[in-house]
């Protein structure tokens, strides 16, 4: 088979259950040929099925390998290392564990959805057309974090890894929030899609330099979502979260406004890729693909590709693409005729070669037997995908690890 196939995982995981133990577990049940471990995370709290110690996890976040501190020496944000990273380097010794095994070992780091930066340091948080900082999410415009998730990723080349993984370095939709979040009145996408633009002054510049009215603009913006918050007639009301109907929105200005946001993108990854040479960068462009909200469980598919959402987090597929080694995108969907839409719009943008990663959920509520994991991964090879990346050791049962093995027996036999 040429597709291959890794199993995703967090260092928590090899610290609860031992790295050998896990990594045979992969092994013996997958066949896989890497994996794939979270070099840092965000907050979050996780069931997980088949810990040894515990069943639920609430995870603060931060970095799970050992930054050189010379990288971060004049860099205003600094990387939050756990605690038990002080004990041993999980990423240095998985990539010995892993070796042994004749497996390899790919980075996956988060990038802009961060509680504990974007609270430490609100200035380089978005912030909305109100001025309210968001504290669960930086901003990619922002210089410092720039130089942060540069150096963060580049430090990984040190790492005998097969190629990072970079999520989260676009643009955070607004529903992609905080913990216990509220709001008791009805708030419309396109009125949500307003709440997520960042007006903080490294936008507000990259606006004006893309010739955007921004002043304008901003109030605006503050001005139709007051209206449509407070229940009176807003130049919002059934507006479409569609490119060209967003673009139209205040006299043509926000034209202008998301020009600037895909140029920060494309601009941030290019600077990250740079950073990490020779290590091969992926960017998982989740951003338009996401179809479940916050932790992954919402079911849903929304019309269209993937690919004609993704500008809606300032990201520019085949731009994204040519900054970059490859592109790694969520196929979180029930159905392989979805998936196999999704993938050939990503395909179309792609430079001829370019590597095609994808995440699948061997688990509720994407795959209800091996036999459905097994199309999806016919619907890869048909798409030319390199890797099928599977999402996640901690919260599958171990029977869905067994589903990996049984889907890709199924597939390399015909």
């Amino acid at each position: 088979m040429s597709l291959k196939a890794s199993v995703i995982l967090f260092a928590n995981d090899l610290v609860d259950e031992g790295y050998e133990e896990v990594v045979d577990t992969v092994s013996d049940r997958t066949q896989a040929d890497a994996l794939t471990m979270a070099c840092n995370y965000h907050h979050s709290r996780d069931v997980l099925p088949h810990n040894p110690r515990r069943r639920i996890l609430y995870m603060r976040g931060g970095v799970f390998f050992r930054p050189d501190p010379a990288r971060f020496e004049k860099i205003k944000i600094k990387p939050d290392v756990v605690d038990f990273v002080n004990e041993e380097d999980p990423l240095a010794r998985l990539v010995a564990t892993a070796e042994r095994h004749g497996m390899a070992v790919r980075g996956w780091t988060n990038n802009m959805h961060s509680t504990v930066h974007a609270s430490r340091h609100p200035d380089c948080a978005v912030q909305n057309a109100f001025g309210d900082a968001y504290i669960t999410t930086l901003c990619p415009a922002n210089p410092d974090v720039r130089a942060y998730v540069c150096a963060l990723n580049g430090d990984l080349a040190r790492y005998s890894l097969q190629s990072l993984l970079v999520e989260s370095a676009c643009f955070m939709p607004f529903d992609h929030g905080y913990h216990h979040e509220r709001a008791m009145v009805p708030i419309a996408p396109a009125v949500k899609y307003m709440l997520g633009l960042c007006f903080c002054p490294h936008c507000r510049r990259a606006g004006k330099a893309e010739g955007a009215a921004v002043d304008e603009l901003q109030a605006f913006v503050r001005r139709e979502v007051d209206r449509a918050l407070n229940g009176e007639a807003s130049a919002l009301d059934g507006v479409a979260v569609e490119e060209s109907a967003i673009a139209a929105l205040a006299g043509g200005e926000m034209r202008g406004f998301l020009e600037a946001r895909k140029r920060t993108v494309a601009s941030l990854i290019a600077d990250m890729a740079e950073a990490a040479r020779p290590l091969s960068v992926h960017v998982m462009e989740w951003s338009g693909g996401l179809r479940a909200v916050g932790a992954g469980m919402q079911v849903g598919t929304p019309a269209g590709t993937c690919v004609s959402r993704a500008w809606q987090d300032g990201v520019d597929v085949a731009e994204v693409a040519r900054a970059c080694d490859g592109l790694s995108v969520l196929g979180y969907v029930p159905a392989p005729e979805t998936l196999r839409a999704d993938l050939q719009s990503y395909r179309a943008l792609l430079p001829e070669g370019q590597p095609l990663s994808v995440a699948l959920r061997p688990m509720w509520p994407d795959c209800e037997s091996p036999d459905v994991l097994a199309a999806k991964l016919r619907v890869l090879e048909e798409a030319g995908a390199a890797w099928a990346d599977f999402y996640h050791y901690a919260f599958m049962r171990l029977s869905s690890l067994d589903w990996i093995g049984e889907a890709r027996a199924a597939v390399a036999g015909g």
